[in-house]
């Protein structure tokens, strides 16, 4: 009987580290691309990059990303494989299709139907695209309560932006920021929960 308990506390010590490394894995993500996105603003504060220099940190911000999430994933998995879990494949498609109707939402049809200022629409349009983006991946992929502010703080500053000129741009950033910030902490605080029980 005191083995089966042994062995009992022991599973739940290994269940408790899986979960611990799963929500650290969501805050290193979120963690990335706080981190790059307020790095735009900083260089953008100091110099006025021209259009092609913006893409061009952005795609090399998606490549980095890319790889930051891949190697992360790979770390969470071979933790669950040592853990004697059966992993199974994850279908592309559950990030590729959220991620790409935000692309086409947030960057093309909102900011074209939308009347405003250029601020006011570059903001609804970055705001439509991460709310539609995490929304999205929530939905299919995750499901965690951790990550909803994520996408629910931007969506209740696009009504502000609305009503904003210039420094709306500044509001959507700082909404997102926020949204990935309290993000971030949960995932942690569920990581310590995880790993004290």
């Amino acid at each position: 009987m005191e083995e089966v308990k042994e062995l009992k506390n022991v599973l739940e010590r290994v269940e408790g580290k899986l979960i611990a490394a799963g929500s650290i894995y969501g805050a290193i993500n979120f963690a990335y691309w706080l981190f790059v996105m307020s790095l735009s603003y900083v260089i953008n504060a100091v110099v006025n990059l021209p259009a092609v220099l913006v893409g061009l940190y952005w795609g090399a911000a998606i490549l980095g990303g890319i790889a930051v999430a891949g190697r992360t994933f790979r770390r969470l998995i071979n933790l669950y494989i040592a853990s004697g879990r059966r992993v199974r494949g994850f279908p592309m498609w559950r990030l590729m299709v959220p991620w790409g109707t935000g692309a086409v939402a947030g960057w093309g049809v909102i900011p074209a139907l939308m009347s405003g200022t250029p601020y006011v629409r570059f903001a609804l349009g970055l705001l439509s695209f991460i709310v539609i983006a995490l929304f999205g991946q929530w939905a299919l992929v995750t499901k965690d309560r951790e990550s909803v502010p994520a996408f629910l703080i931007p969506a209740l500053a696009m009504p502000l932006v609305r009503g904003m000129e210039s420094d709306a741009a500044v509001l959507a950033g700082f909404a997102i920021a926020t949204g990935f910030a309290l993000t971030i902490l949960l995932y942690l605080h569920s990581a310590f929960r995880a790993i004290e029980r």
